[in-house]
């Protein structure tokens, strides 16, 4: 004989339900829970992120400052050497003259004269500012170098005031692109008395 049984698992049913149910909210919980640590975790990293790129962004530009200032005293060792440099030679008598010889009231030239045997002659009819670049450039002279000048002339000749009017423009024009050109004058007329 057989007996049917029967197993009623209703119950069982239930009670998987039930566990599954709370294994699927706590999940849940947990998951909000872990996503919310993650976003704070996201957002303190993003924070970070911008200081650290914000620290950056200072630290390149203190950088620029430095490197900017490194130039600037370089330059400015280099300037004051070549200042010194060339004193020495003007003090030597090595500098660069320019002697104004006024022959009529209308006739006149500039001699050139550099160190060593350098030596040129400029005529009153021709373009003065260009023969005095070329000689500049002939003596190996560049816009960088410092440049001490003598203009030398006699002011008592006649036609010398209008030849020294001509030679000072010519100077403003040497000074843009020699910057560092300087001239002294000596006026060689003597009154006798």
């Amino acid at each position: 004989m057989k007996k049917d049984v029967l197993l009623d698992f209703t119950s069982l049913l239930d009670v998987t339900l039930i566990v599954i149910f709370f294994f699927v909210i706590f999940s849940n919980l947990e998951n909000q829970q872990t996503k919310a640590r993650v976003d704070e975790k996201i957002n303190e990293l993003a924070h970070e992120i911008q200081e650290a790129e914000e620290k950056q962004t200072e630290a390149i530009q203190l950088a620029e400052e430095l490197q900017k200032e490194i130039a600037f005293v370089q330059e400015y060792d280099e300037r004051k050497a070549a200042n010194e440099a060339e004193m020495i030679n003007f003090m030597r008598g090595e500098n660069l003259k320019l002697i104004m010889v006024v022959s009529s009231s209308s006739k006149w030239r500039l001699k050139v004269t550099g160190s060593g045997d350098y030596f040129t002659v400029i005529e009153s009819g021709e373009d003065v500012a260009a023969q005095l670049f070329n000689s500049l450039k002939n003596m190996g002279l560049d816009g960088d170098k410092t440049i001490l000048c003598n203009l030398i002339y006699n002011g008592d000749e006649v036609g010398s005031r209008t030849a020294y009017n001509i030679v000072k423009r010519v100077m403003a024009e040497i000074r843009k692109e020699y910057p560092y050109f300087y001239v002294s004058e000596a006026d060689i007329s003597v009154e006798e008395e």
